[in-house]
């Protein structure tokens, strides 16, 4: 069935089953009930997330998301289900099977998520790197979607409008006091969020590392490990749009932290990342490469380059967070300290600030 009109069905995110099994009619009709089992995912802090399987083979399981409440303050399903239907004709994305009301029914991506030990691993650190080129490459050329094309195809990086969104909506007050005092005393008394914002612009503004499609949370839940296939994979596209690919890899490298204990001593040193990036830049240049072609070498200057505009974008990464966290200690009903997370991203963003004015090397853009 095609996914592009919403099935007129809303779930209950407290009692859940019968809406599936009513998203299960029409998604999996030969499937009978009494046969089905359910998972329910627990690593999100965004959505709610149930896997449902036949007589215990996850083999052709199906995922079905509960979008979390308010998130979309935060987040465009429409631009979501477009860039999964991209990502599906790319084969790096599943099969979308249905939207709902509240919600969208997909494909299962085989694997596990990886975790703090293994991003570091050189062998998992290295399929990270192809599959992040692999995105960072799509061509407009390639695709034949109108909707598509048009959409994500502007040159126009999400990263500061999205910022502006989000500050827009950032709240003014928490009902509960307790929140409210930590929220004054541990936020607003150490920064303020729009002059952070209008220095991150001006910052930004004239940045010379190329756009392109990119993922924008690649944290470690959201890279599957498929030890069959010894292939990585990347799930939930809820912020896939343009973006500078050095905000990407920035961001990725955030997430070496983890986040239910983040510890931000995890992210890479500047010579992993030196070694990390020159890697990625030769990838990228060969993906771009006409065919055949055998100069795809990259010099220091490129990398060091490179370099020093993710250490720029690792501010940027710690300051979207941040805000967004704060949105959600508002919004959402998941079990989740959003507030100390929120104020744990803020206090690096205040850390790795000075990186934001660190001059670059007079070089040609790496691209």
């Amino acid at each position: 069935m095609s996914p592009q009109a919403v099935v007129q069905i809303s779930i209950n995110p407290n009692d859940y089953k019968d809406g599936i099994y009513d998203i299960l009619k029409l998604v999996r009709p030969s499937w009978q009930q009494d046969s089905i089992f359910f998972k329910v995912f627990s690593e999100g802090i965004t959505n709610q997330l149930v896997g449902c399987y036949q007589n215990d083979s996850h083999s052709d399981m199906v995922l079905v998301r509960l979008y979390g409440k308010n998130t979309e303050l935060l987040i465009d399903r429409k631009l979501e289900y477009l860039s999964m239907t991209l990502l599906n004709s790319k084969g790096m994305a599943p099969d979308v099977y249905c939207c709902f009301s509240n919600g969208m029914c997909y494909g299962y991506q085989q694997g596990r998520p990886i975790n703090v030990h293994e991003v570091c691993d050189p062998k998992i650190s290295g399929l990270i790197t192809q599959e992040m080129v692999r995105l960072h490459s799509i061509k407009a050329s390639e695709v034949d979607d109108l909707q598509t094309y048009s959409v994500f195809f502007k040159g126009e990086p999400i990263l500061l409008k999205k910022m502006k969104s989000m500050l827009q909506i950032i709240p003014n007050k928490f009902e509960d006091s307790q929140t409210q005092q930590r929220y004054t005393s541990e936020i607003l008394d150490k920064i303020n969020l729009w002059d952070e914002f209008n220095d991150l612009c001006k910052v930004f503004e004239n940045c010379d590392v190329p756009v392109a499609i990119c993922h924008n949370d690649l944290l470690l839940n959201n890279i599957i490990y498929n030890a069959k296939t010894d292939s990585i994979s990347f799930i939930d596209f809820e912020y896939t749009y343009e973006n500078y690919i050095a905000y990407d890899i920035a961001n990725h490298f955030c997430e070496y932290a983890g986040v239910d204990e983040a510890d931000f001593s995890r992210c890479p040193n500047e010579a992993y990342q030196l070694k990390w990036i020159k890697n990625y830049l030769e990838l990228y240049k060969k993906m771009a490469s006409p065919q055949g072609s055998k100069t795809h070498a990259v010099t220091d200057e490129e990398v060091r380059h490179m370099y020093i505009w993710v250490s720029k974008f690792f501010a940027a990464s710690h300051f979207f967070w941040g805000i967004w966290s704060l949105i959600q200690a508002y919004n959402s009903v998941i079990e989740f300290d959003f507030l100390s997370y929120g104020i744990l991203r803020l206090n690096e963003y205040l850390r790795c600030k000075h990186f934001l004015y660190v001059q670059l090397p007079n070089s040609n853009n790496p691209s």
